[in-house]
């Protein structure tokens, strides 16, 4: 006699085909899931033609007859009875919370749904969910017995999320759009399946926009009015044009201009200079047709124009000067200022030895973990009750130097204290070798040199 079999095989469908190349389990899918996502489905796809007029996905003629009729009828209604909707009022139960009846054991599932009477209709005529949709634990006296009752979860139960109208699915869209801009998150993040789960879960209706959609339409809906704010703002105004030029991550020559309005700085335009001439005459034609356009677009009269000190644009301000004699074209006294502190480093004084001899110290810190630790902990618990990092500077930012000082002078207390306290360990964690070892020793000597201490404070 063969092995009954379990009833709870009763919630899942199989095609009879075995699992990959599992020649003892078949493939087997839930069918509360199955259903669920049918009509999530089915109703994304009946908002899609509502809204944009599109034909429906499924290929059977029937069902697509169905979806364009549906369509129509919440098109009528929403046109009907035009109420506005937010958030709040869309939270319904979730039907969701039906599935998988198997992993609750003990539980009878009741659904109590309403009838799509005209006073439970959405703004978009669909079937409301009772917020008596609920878990019931069996009784004594029940007919089950305490067994669980298995919910059809087809196409005769109005599970489908309340669709949203129009307005608030392209504010939807509008936020999303905003929200991965502001975050620096890629276009495609919204095709990732746990996000469109925790949208289908939390907030049921919304349909999450194509990656397409979100990065064409939208996005230059949005553009477009920031663009409009922004010549709001700037009609009229006074500005200093800035321009500068630097090679980005994909070795691409960029030049970029600016408009500086009551001491804030607004992006104009950007342009890939890698194939065109690095001239004087080049960059001349580029400063001028972005002034053009500046003025036709937002409507700012340029009294002043600023540029760096290199050889194209030395000659573009020269010409610059030429054309437009009327305007203010000065140095960019930011770059001057590095530049002489640049040369200002140069110098063979001897109080700026403590500068290289920082920067040792500090990168000699960041790479010995144990050593750090120690470091760390003692902040810990010192008075200072907080980790203060120890800075490596890097030339490309400017006051990067001065910040890796002036740390080091905040941790000079703790630094001191634990090269005394702990010398022998400090230096064994510097590893076995001669050469580690002597430059530990180095390091301990400058941070107990108070030269050192007095030349990083001036």
């Amino acid at each position: 006699m063969p092995p009954l079999r379990d009833p709870s095989w009763g919630y899942f469908f199989t095609d009879n085909q075995f699992f990959r190349n599992n020649h003892s389990n078949k493939n087997a899918w839930c069918i509360a899931c199955l259903d669920y996502e049918r009509n999530r489905l089915k109703s994304a796809d009946i908002m899609t033609v509502s809204l944009d007029g599109a034909q429906p996905y499924t290929d059977d003629e029937i069902e697509a007859q169905e979806v364009k009729r549906q369509a129509e009828a919440w098109k009528a209604e929403a046109a009907a009875k035009p109420a506005p909707q937010t958030i709040a009022s869309l939270m319904t139960p979730h039907p969701h919370f039906l599935t998988h009846s198997r992993s609750l054991p003990g539980t009878l599932y009741t659904s109590q749904l309403s009838s799509p009477s005209p006073s439970t209709l959405s703004p978009v005529g669909t079937p409301h969910i009772s917020s008596s949709l609920f878990f019931q634990e069996p009784t004594s006296g029940s007919s089950h017995s305490g067994k669980k009752q298995r919910l059809d979860l087809g196409a005769s139960s109005p599970v489908i999320p309340i669709a949203w109208n129009s307005g608030l699915q392209e504010e939807f869209n509008t936020d999303l759009c905003r929200m991965l801009v502001s975050t620096k998150s890629a276009w495609n993040l919204v095709h990732n399946v746990e996000l469109r789960l925790f949208f289908n879960k939390w907030i049921p209706g919304s349909v999450v926009p194509d990656l397409r959609t979100l990065s064409g339409p939208v996005l230059d809906k949005e553009a477009a009015r920031v663009e409009d704010k922004l010549k709001q703002k700037l009609q009229g105004k006074k500005a200093t044009l800035q321009t500068d030029g630097w090679k980005n991550k994909a070795k691409q020559s960029i030049v970029a201009t600016m408009a500086s309005v009551d001491f804030e700085p607004y992006l104009m335009r950007t342009h890939d200079t890698s194939a065109a001439p690095k001239t004087g005459e080049a960059l001349l034609e580029l400063i001028t047709s972005d002034i053009k356009w500046s003025e036709d677009k937002y409507g700012l009269e340029f009294i002043a124009a600023c540029a760096d000190d290199g050889g194209d644009a030395r000659k573009m301000r020269r010409l610059l000067s030429n054309l437009l004699p009327w305007l203010i074209v000065i140095l960019c006294w930011a770059h001057q200022i590095n530049l002489i502190v640049g040369d200002y480093l140069k110098l063979k004084a001897g109080f700026l030895d403590c500068v290289p001899q920082a920067q040792q110290v500090v990168t000699w810190m960041n790479s010995h973990s144990r050593a750090l630790g120690i470091f760390q902990d003692h902040q810990r618990q010192s008075l200072m009750k907080k980790v203060l990092a120890l800075i490596r500077p890097v030339i490309t930012r400017w006051t990067a130097h001065y910040c890796s000082l002036r740390h080091l002078l905040d941790v000079k207390a703790s630094l001191v204290y634990i090269w005394k306290q702990y010398s022998a360990l400090m230096i064994k964690s510097a590893g076995p070798k001669h050469e580690a070892k002597a430059m530990a020793e180095y390091i301990r000597e400058i941070i107990y040199s108070e030269a050192f201490w007095f030349e990083v404070k001036m």
